[in-house]
């Protein structure tokens, strides 16, 4: 072979060694097994969800129904905040071992962060899951560790080998992101008053269709009811009539296990 290409050959192959990296140890395969690993998993701090709504609200208003009226009729939607990391550059990681999958993240492509843990011995990691369900554990310095976490398929699994990244010296920009969640469109209807009960019907709406329809029932001496959503004051019941008052925001915290009852149409991302 010429000298000249075998040196330039040699050149190149050092240049690229020097870009990758292998990744530090972060010693988690000998303290936790993975499936552990996940279920010690918590949420972050800034992690929330939020209803979102949109619909002519008439907040603090004393607002009288018949039978049949519409009490409320909304689209909302349910966005959740989370961390998410993004590579500085595009990423490439490497396994040492051949059978196990390598994984490649271009720049600026969000990985939502779902969870972080705190180990016995003080060390804090967050964990990230890219859409092939292969995981990364990334340390308090934005760097990831040298074991993939394979989700695939259960049970979930350390990977064989170790990771090198390419750039070596890439890292990942933590940021706080919203990202919609479900949406829909619900109307409560008062379905009048009868045998000392009040009666409401939620009804979920999707492109004209209805996806759901329940009934309601309370005391007519209630003071305060919840339909889907949304909690109104009883103000009055008489002669078959109920008046009303709520306080509806147009944004508001959210438990998510609420969310997960109504029938919303998932947000493509």
């Amino acid at each position: 072979m010429n000298p000249r290409i075998l040196i330039g050959a040699s050149l190149i192959c050092a240049m690229t060694n020097s870009l990758a990296a292998e990744l530090p140890d972060c010693n988690l395969d000998a303290v936790m097994v993975a499936p552990r690993f996940l279920e010690r998993l918590r949420p972050t701090a800034d992690a929330a969800s939020y209803l979102n709504v949109a619909a002519k609200l008439r907040n603090g208003e004393r607002l009288t129904f018949t039978k049949d009226d519409p009490v409320i009729a909304a689209d909302i939607k349910v966005s959740a905040t989370r961390q998410a990391l993004f590579a500085s550059t595009d990423l490439s990681f490497k396994s040492s071992w051949v059978t196990s999958p390598n994984l490649s993240i271009p720049a600026r492509t969000p990985l939502s962060v779902l969870g972080e843990l705190t180990l016995d011995d003080g060390r804090h990691f967050r964990y990230v899951q890219t859409n092939r369900r292969l995981g990364l554990v990334i340390d308090d310095q934005n760097r990831a560790c040298n074991k993939m976490l394979n989700a695939s398929s259960p049970p979930p699994t350390w990977s064989l080998g170790t990771l090198s990244q390419q750039p070596g010296d890439a890292t990942f920009e933590t940021r706080v992101v919203e990202e919609a969640a479900g949406e829909g469109s619900v109307r409560i209807i008062f379905g009048g008053v009868g045998g000392g009960q009040l009666e409401f019907q939620e009804v979920w709406v999707n492109a004209a269709a209805v996806v759901s329809s329940t009934a309601h029932h309370f005391d007519q001496f209630a003071k305060d009811i919840k339909v889907g959503p949304f909690t109104f004051e009883v103000v009055d019941v008489s002669e078959g009539r109920v008046t009303l008052r709520y306080q509806i925001a147009e944004r508001a915290p959210l438990d998510s296990s609420a969310a997960r009852k109504w029938p919303l149409r998932a947000v493509r991302r």
